[in-house]
């Protein structure tokens, strides 16, 4: 790990080893040094075997209470550049809303540009039904924002397909930096939640060729 940090011309970092299974052992380091994110790789295991063993990855950002980023193994090397493409995946539940206030400082901090997608069941076949979910969408993004996040925001897209085929697809085409998307804790279920093969967040890591930022709530 040294080695790789000299070599990576990154400096002020401490190499710490610390003891037990993965997930609890980070959140426990990460609070213990009043962590504001947490950056982690994962391996992407295929459904089966994630089925078996769940993933240590999602146990991280289900469990750590501050903003993780997760690189899967799709994620391409970026440009030595600040991060100026965020896409907002969100289905506009409460805990995906509730991110957009730390969106917004991040947007800030970043001064970059946000593009929203919501992937809507594509057996919605009405136009008239399309256009009220997407003015809805509309209504209640900008709703749950606050002003400096509503400039930042370049387009709020709907899509009406598969949420794993609209969001990776939607943040491939932008190329995107990073995909951000807020999530519920797994609660006293954390670790049963990690072992299912279908939950979104996981697939879109592993899928998708940015890193995520998971933001809990």
């Amino acid at each position: 790990m040294s080695r790789w940090l000299q070599e990576s011309k990154l400096s002020g970092c401490d190499t710490i080893v610390v003891e037990g299974e993965a997930a609890p052992a980070i959140t426990a380091f990460a609070a213990a040094k009043g962590a504001d994110r947490v950056v982690l790789a994962t391996s992407a295991r295929r459904p089966t075997a994630r089925l078996l063993l769940c993933s240590a990855a999602e146990e991280v950002f289900r469990m750590v209470n501050c903003p993780v980023l997760v690189l899967g193994t799709k994620a391409a090397a970026g440009k030595k550049r600040k991060p100026s493409r965020l896409v907002f995946a969100t289905d506009l539940e409460p805990h995906s809303l509730a991110a957009l206030s730390q969106l917004s400082n991040i947007g800030d901090r970043l001064g970059a540009g946000i593009s929203v997608i919501r992937a809507v069941h594509p057996d919605i076949t009405s136009q008239t039904e399309r256009n009220r979910i997407r003015k809805e969408t509309v209504q209640k993004v900008e709703a749950a924002a606050d002003s400096a996040l509503r400039r930042r925001i370049r387009k709020i897209h709907v899509e009406f397909a598969h949420p794993l085929k609209a969001i990776v697809g939607f943040a491939n085409r932008l190329k995107a930096d990073a995909i951000v998307v807020g999530i519920r804790s797994g609660g006293e279920l954390t670790r049963a939640s990690t072992h299912i093969r279908w939950a979104l967040a996981h697939r879109v890591i592993t899928e998708v060729a940015c890193p995520v930022l998971t933001i809990q709530r």
